[in-house]
């Protein structure tokens, strides 16, 4: 429905393809959600291969040393999709489930996937397989790029980061300007570390006035 609008006004896409984002069908029935990761990463054997330079300047390079396969591991709709299946749930899924968990907590027999919008911040897979991103200069001016475009588009309601690394990064580089044209953004931690269900006093109180977790945090945010 929104690719063609999508790939026409964000040039990224026209090269990176499997990046689109997750939009599910249901999205724009109830309040309408991004939530963001940090990053893909590809299979070990293509480790430090993966430079910014020609992940953004000349993607063929980069897609010529791919194999097919493996592609697959860079495809957000893809990865979505896979661990909406029957297969076991990889590790590297937990995020998901547990996002699905503290959803389907909040909003009884709603799927987080089939209502809300999922992509990563970074636009390049990380260097490392299972690693953290390294960031270049051209890794922040096309997520950046990047946000906005899916912003003018999709129109989200709220905006909600799941990388304290991603979250970071946008707080540097977007200007008091830009903040305006977005809606509400807010962060919490990553769905698959402890802290997801460690209580924290930056993650504010809960209505009773206790400390929320990670976990409650983001239940309380999808609430207001």
């Amino acid at each position: 429905m929104y690719d063609e609008q999508i790939i026409r006004q964000v040039p990224h896409y026209r090269n990176h393809k499997t990046f689109l984002p997750h939009i599910p069908k249901d999205y724009g029935k109830g309040k309408k959600i991004f939530i963001i990761g940090e990053s893909h990463y590809l299979p070990s054997k293509y480790d430090g291969q993966i430079t910014a330079e020609n992940w953004y300047n000349n993607p063929q390079s980069i897609y010529d040393l791919i194999s097919r396969d493996s592609v697959e591991w860079i495809n957000t709709r893809g990865v979505i999709n896979f661990y909406s299946g029957p297969d076991k749930l990889a590790r590297g899924h937990r995020i998901f489930q547990n996002l699905e968990n503290a959803f389907a907590e909040t909003f009884k027999g709603i799927r987080v996937f089939e209502n809300t919008v999922y992509f990563n911040y970074f636009q390049r897979p990380a260097e490392i397989q299972g690693g953290s991103i390294n960031i270049h200069k051209l890794d922040s001016e096309k997520a950046l790029e990047n946000l906005v475009g899916l912003n003018e588009i999709l129109k989200p309601d709220l905006i909600i980061f799941t990388s304290s690394k991603a979250f970071k990064n946008f707080n540097r580089n977007a200007s008091d300007d830009l903040r305006r044209k977005l809606p509400q953004v807010e962060s919490v931690p990553h769905p698959a570390c402890a802290w997801w269900n460690r209580t924290s006093r930056n993650y504010g109180l809960n209505s009773d006035g206790s400390t929320s977790t990670g976990k409650q945090k983001f239940q309380r945010i999808i609430k207001t």
